[in-house]
């Protein structure tokens, strides 16, 4: 959806004569021509396509049927195209998605044989702690000083309320943002006055974390012999997700502004302490998951904890360390009144002057970035600045927090995954369209992740990041081979191949193909009703298909699913 999805043929002959037939049928039953003008794939009556039973799973399992998902999802994964040869295989993008979904599926489960075996196939080497995705990891730990704490009880019951009326699902907090965003976006409020100016309800909620970060990390703010780091500014940040969602991918929080300035091998900054304000509350919601790898060359977890959301509990841990939010296997959620809620949460990093964080410009047409200033009055239209603008939520006086239990810790933090007997999968693993983003499980090294991270990140362009594209109901056609000839002839030479060589087929929008067809002089009249047996189409390989598309002076398709670890893009 608002993307070009990648789709591969089959090659065997006796399939690809029953399919002709099937489609020819359909033409002359619909009296239109070889190309499916105007209608999707998915109603012409045939079986589910990968992707259609991917998205129906997606669906089962928010709905807390495993059982249906994991069904569906074996569907997606068994479309498996045979080689020439007969004894490799290739799977097509959505049913290697399936395939990796199905994994953690399984490994939710408790299955890890079976999803190991998936795993291989798919060319990963290492995953994350059967016991990470199972639950079955012990609880009862207060963390480790300098490394991770929870409290619970944090907040004056009319700062906890004011901050979740500003953050709830219908604030305009998410819609002015146009949230979710394609990429990163945060805040960041100066503590150098008496109070925040413009955000009472950030400077109110700071006055009560600082201390507990002072307290849980003695060896960042109480440094013998040197002069203790101080809090000078807060980054915030803020998501609304649905309680049964697919997690938060692992990652580090960074000055993702400032990466341009840091030199090749050196730390980038990050803040001293990052934090987690659980707004929401149910024990079926996705966890957090900390691990002490840090950004050091070489850092490996040998130790991490899960913190289950629970509302007013806080979060803490070194500002360097990698983290996310680890998929959950249940249905909907339910919150402390019964209701159905979205796992909302408000995230802190607590910086200090060593290093500063690099601050960017926010912009209505410039899009937002990380450690954005507040609007100014210049933006009177905007309504969310003013639900922060709250003086004396935070003049009560708290509960006393009270150190809470996480579940850990966890070690070993990866494990390898077994070598599959069976043959891996051609174009498994990132390539062929599929960019497996959630790092829950790897194709390398996990000492090679921060390094990965931190390359990814650099590529990050501030005031860069506009509102999401609306998702598109595009609609497909297939190219005839005669017409297919009438456009490489306008746009140049084609790419060789041997016969029944598979290549990675693009489904083309109607909308594109229609002006692909006008740049290169094709007419839009279509084949004959009857074309000669058998039906002849025609698999585009990614590379020609975007040199056609440079020779019709169009923009390659750019838009990724914002899946939160499945990436199905072009050119990827």
């Amino acid at each position: 959806e608002g993307i070009a999805s990648i789709l591969v043929c089959p090659v065997d002959p006796l399939a690809a004569m029953a399919r002709s037939r099937r489609l020819l049928l359909l033409s002359r039953l619909r009296s239109g021509p070889l190309a499916k003008v105007g209608r999707r794939r998915g109603e012409l009556g045939k079986e589910p396509s990968p992707k259609a039973l991917v998205k129906r799973a997606a669906t089962e399992r928010e709905a807390g049927d495993l059982a249906a998902a994991e069904a569906s999802l074996r569907l997606a994964a068994a479309k498996v195209s045979k080689g020439s040869s007969g004894n490799s295989t290739k799977l097509g993008p959505w049913a290697k998605v399936a395939a990796y979904e199905l994994a953690l599926v399984l490994s939710q489960q408790g299955k890890h044989d079976e999803a190991d075996s998936f795993l291989a196939q798919l060319g990963f080497t290492y995953k994350l702690s059967p016991s990470i995705f199972d639950g079955t990891c012990g609880s009862g730990d207060d963390g480790a000083e300098n490394v991770v704490a929870m409290y619970d009880g944090v907040l004056p019951s009319p700062l906890l309320g004011a901050l979740r009326d500003a953050f709830a699902p219908s604030s305009p907090f998410w819609a002015e943002h146009g949230y979710p965003t394609p990429s990163f976006f945060s805040y960041n409020v100066s503590l150098d006055d008496s109070s925040a100016k413009g955000a009472d309800l950030i400077g109110d909620l700071a006055k009560f974390v600082v201390p507990l970060a002072q307290k849980s990390f003695p060896g960042i703010f109480g440094r013998k012999g040197g002069r203790p780091e101080q809090v000078t500014s807060v980054e915030w940040w803020a998501h609304s997700r649905q309680s049964s969602g697919g997690g938060h991918q692992l990652h580090y929080d960074l000055d993702e502004a400032g990466l341009a300035s840091v030199p090749p091998g050196q730390e980038p900054g990050h803040p001293l302490v990052s934090c987690v304000l659980y707004l929401s509350s149910s024990p079926d919601m996705p966890p957090t998951l900390v691990t002490n790898q840090g950004l050091a060359p070489g850092s490996a977890a040998s130790r991490a904890w899960l913190c289950s959301p629970a509302r007013n509990r806080l979060l803490l841990f070194d500002g360097g360390l990698l983290h996310g939010v680890v998929p959950q296997s249940t249905g909907k959620a339910s919150g402390e009144d019964g209701e159905v809620e979205n796992r909302l949460t408000l995230m802190l990093g607590l910086w200090g002057d060593h290093p500063k964080p690099t601050l960017t410009k926010r912009g209505g047409t410039e899009g937002f970035g990380p450690n954005m200033q507040l609007p100014e009055d210049a933006e009177p239209s905007l309504r969310w600045p003013k639900l922060l603008q709250r003086p004396g939520c935070g003049d009560s006086v708290a509960p006393v927090p009270q150190r809470a239990s996480l579940k850990g810790p966890i070690s070993p933090v990866w494990v390898p995954i077994p070598p599959c007997d069976s043959r891996r999968i051609r174009g498994a693993g990132g390539g062929g369209g599929v960019q497996f983003v959630g790092r829950w499980f790897l194709e390398h090294e996990p000492s090679m992740l921060q390094d990965l991270v931190i390359a990814e990140a650099r590529g990050f362009a501030p005031n860069m990041v506009g509102p999401p594209e609306q998702p598109l109901d595009m609609e497909v056609d297939e190219v005839s081979m005669e017409e297919l000839a009438r456009l490489r002839a306008q746009g140049g030479p084609s790419i060789a191949r041997a016969k029944g060589q598979l290549l990675e087929v693009e489904e083309v929008t109607m909308e594109e193909l229609q002006r692909l067809r006008a740049g290169g002089g094709a007419t839009m009249r279509t084949p004959p009703p009857q074309p000669p047996p058998p039906f002849e189409v025609e698999e585009v390989s990614m590379e020609e298909l975007l040199r056609l598309r440079a020779a019709a002076e169009l923009p390659a398709a750019a838009a990724a699913n914002r899946g939160s670890h499945v990436r199905v893009c072009v050119g990827k």
